[in-house]
């Protein structure tokens, strides 16, 4: 059975927040932070941050206290990998068993990249367990033509995944006018899945900003923890959508 979207995403079009830390006690503090923020939908975990500095025994009662502290389903538990941008040099091996592990402390939402060899066995293992699955690209280079970024996010829905991200480098105002063509353009096809939009480099905050106009379900932003360049703040991204009647106001 598909996992309900609005689980994570009640709201869309909806902002992400990274949690980044490399401790448990900073990153507690953070998702309280984001949990109690107005500005904040959802939570994404970067497990990549810590995993490293920590016992699996820590990541286990880690991962238990985040789940109680935020609702499990409105928070994105994501390992990303050095060649996706994260912080962590991950064999695919590894990779399949540190999701085993959170899905089994709890996780309800995962991130999983298409460039993980075991990217498929990922998916099947969450839908085994009932969790909703982000499939994620990340074109650092900003060198995909809409074609190339049709099929991978086509790719992405072909292995399972529920809800598809593609985060693109925006050098300058042609790439900022062809990634908004591919969001509009994928959005409204006949097959889309939930699309998660992200502009990074020069111009990433405009795509960030303009894909809220397309019928993205969500985009990321940031508390105080910047994971990627081209972030808003919440606050900011939040305002914009407001302003252009995106979202409703804040009671």
């Amino acid at each position: 059975m598909t996992p309900d979207l609005s689980r994570l995403l009640p709201t869309q079009p909806a902002i992400i927040v990274p949690v980044a830390a490399a401790t448990p006690a900073d990153v507690l503090d953070q998702v309280r932070a984001a949990a109690t923020s107005p500005d904040v939908d959802a939570i994404e975990w970067r497990v990549d941050y810590l995993i490293d500095a920590v016992s699996l025994a820590d990541l286990r009662r880690l991962s238990r206290q985040i789940y109680a502290e935020a609702t499990p389903s409105r928070v994105l538990t994501t390992v990303r990998s050095a060649s996706e941008g994260g912080a962590l040099e991950i064999r695919p091996a590894r990779y399949l068993d540190l999701y085993d592990t959170l899905l089994r402390c709890g996780a309800r939402s995962i991130d999983v990249e298409l460039s993980q060899p075991l990217a498929g066995e990922v998916i099947t293992r969450a839908h085994e367990m009932g969790a909703l699955v982000v499939g994620s690209i990340h074109d650092w280079d900003g060198a995909l033509d809409s074609a190339e970024q049709l099929a991978a996010v086509n790719r992405l829905a072909e292995l399972g995944a529920d809800v598809v991200k593609i985060a693109r480098y925006i050098a300058d105002a042609e790439a900022y006018l062809d990634f908004l063509s591919f969001v509009r353009a994928y959005v409204a096809g006949p097959d889309a899945r939930p699309l998660i939009a992200a502009g990074m480099g020069p111009l990433g905050c405009l795509a960030r900003a303009g894909a809220g106009a397309l019928g993205v379900a969500a985009t990321f932003a940031s508390l105080d923890v910047v994971t990627a360049p081209g972030q808003l703040r919440a606050a900011q991204l939040r305002a914009l959508w407001e302003g252009a009647e995106l979202r409703a106001p804040r009671a």
